[in-house]
């Protein structure tokens, strides 16, 4: 009597890489075998080519994804480990384009501005300390309008995401300000335009504190805040002081904190400052969690850089 064939000896030249002589397969596999053979067939009839051509080409091409996807990851990893004058250097490209952008120049002749301008960097750079800088501290940038700070600030964001994909988030104060006024005179709802900044846990930039729309009266009283928010992010600094991980913010304003960081001792500069347009606690506040850095007295949005004296 003839022996019978088992499923696998029957199917086993179509099959021989699906088959494997120490796997059972059930009906369905085996069903299922087929239907995909049928597939391949049909696909290498319509090329005009062997299933082994066929089988050939697909391994090919699957090399090639796989090639790709490694060169994409390595670039990754290359972009996101970089040292920090790599990083510098992207910065300063942002800030190169971001002043094209506004008709002016950024020039890097002036050694101390430019060491300035490094030491921001290291601020933000993931690895090391700063020369000067505490970066257990928040960041205060402040100068004359137009001297650069946002543009500095906005530069470093686009490096840090370019990077390391890491978005810091970003409030335009007086742009809160706007919304807050606009919003409903119910002041549940109002206070709604100011929640983000209160509840963000995320390292953020709180730019143009100090604004003139802040003074703006409403029924009478005007806008407090600002002036909460400062307070309250100072009290959240002190509860998580010990964290070296704790959130960042990096705040600018036209603001001077003081008469004594003047560029001028003019008797005449009635320019506001965070000591007068807040008050002594909100001065001390700010001075005590803040490195506080004076930007050059430039500026960056007429055509070519002028002095504001």
């Amino acid at each position: 009597m003839k022996e019978a064939k088992s499923l696998q000896e029957i199917y086993k030249p179509e099959h021989q890489r699906i088959l494997d002589d120490e796997t059972k397969f059930s009906i369905e596999d085996v069903f299922d075998a087929k239907r995909k053979l049928k597939i391949e067939q049909n696909e290498a009839d319509r090329k005009g080519i062997t299933i082994e051509d066929l089988r050939l080409q697909k391994q090919v091409a699957r090399q090639e994804v796989g090639k790709k996807v490694k060169e994409q990851e390595e670039w990754l990893n290359s972009i996101k480990n970089v040292d920090l004058k790599t990083f510098g250097n992207t910065c300063f490209h942002f800030m190169i384009e971001s002043c094209k952008s506004n008709g002016s120049e950024f020039k890097t002749d002036c050694q101390k501005t430019m060491d300035m301008y490094r030491e921001i960097i290291r601020y933000f750079y993931w690895n090391g300390e700063c020369e000067i800088l505490d970066k257990s501290r928040f960041l205060f940038l402040f100068g004359s309008y137009g001297s650069g700070k946002s543009m500095c600030v906005k530069s470093i964001l686009k490096a840090m995401q370019y990077h390391r994909h890491e978005i810091w988030s970003y409030f335009h104060l007086p742009t809160v300000t706007k919304n807050y006024m606009a919003q409903s005179v119910n002041k549940d709802i109002r206070n709604d335009a100011f929640e983000s900044l209160f509840s963000c846990s995320k390292n953020m930039v709180i730019d143009e504190i100090g604004d003139k729309s802040e003074k703006q009266k409403f029924y009478g009283n005007e806008i407090e805040s600002v002036r909460s928010l400062i307070l309250d992010k100072y009290d959240k600094w002190i509860s998580n002081s010990a964290n070296p991980n704790s959130q960042k913010i990096v705040f600018t304003s036209n603001l001077f904190p003081d008469k004594e960081y003047f560029f001028t001792e003019s008797e005449n500069d009635i320019r506001p400052t965070i000591r007068n347009f807040y008050d002594e606690k909100v001065y001390n506040k700010v001075g005590e969690m803040c490195n506080l850095v004076r930007f050059p007295n430039v500026s960056y949005r007429t055509k070519n850089k002028v002095e504001l004296l």
